[in-house]
């Protein structure tokens, strides 16, 4: 897999998922697209391929591979695959031990640039205060005072989209 992810141009959606489709009955799947996130060569393409994995619901990620994917989901340097791991947020728990990592990349991610990587780190953002209930006062307002400054209509959607689900109820 490593290497049709190499050989892949970056820009078709067919030839990526013909690959997905080639590995998706793989028994390490999920433990091989988490070590090739790691590669930058390669992290345009496994996460797009772990993102669409999650999506279909085929990946269950033990702890430990978790935690390896938190590691490498972070650590993306194409914008591409930042985002293909910001919208895998969705889908994957963040263990206690990645909480700290994942809450500076998302920090991070809200200043960028990139619309959609801003709109899907306030949604992270979101989603990591559901999981963390200390986190909901100070996201809750990150996420007011964003909608208010905010200039982009797509970001202004996702923190919006927060806003009205709102955080669970807490035990």
């Amino acid at each position: 897999m490593s290497e049709e992810i190499a050989h892949w141009d970056g820009k078709s959606a067919d030839a990526i998922k013909a690959i997905y489709l080639d590995w998706r009955d793989h028994a390490e799947l999920t433990g091989l697209l988490v070590a090739l996130m790691a590669m930058p060569d390669r992290e345009r393409g496994a996460s797009w391929m772990m993102k669409h994995h999650l999506e279909q619901g085929d990946a269950n990620l033990e702890p430990v591979d978790a935690l390896a994917f938190h590691q490498a989901g972070v650590a993306q340097q194409h914008w591409e695959a930042r985002l293909h791991y910001l919208q895998s947020l969705n889908y994957v728990h963040v263990p206690e031990r990645s909480r700290t990592l994942v809450q500076a990349f998302l920090k991070q991610g809200i200043e960028a640039e990139q619309k959609f990587i801003r709109a899907w780190s306030y949604n992270g953002l979101y989603l990591l205060a559901c999981q963390f209930p200390d986190l909901q006062g100070t996201v809750q307002y990150q996420l007011e005072e964003a909608l208010e400054s905010e200039d982009t209509g797509s970001v202004k959607a996702r923190i919006r989209k927060g806003l009205k689900r709102g955080f669970p109820e807490r035990g």
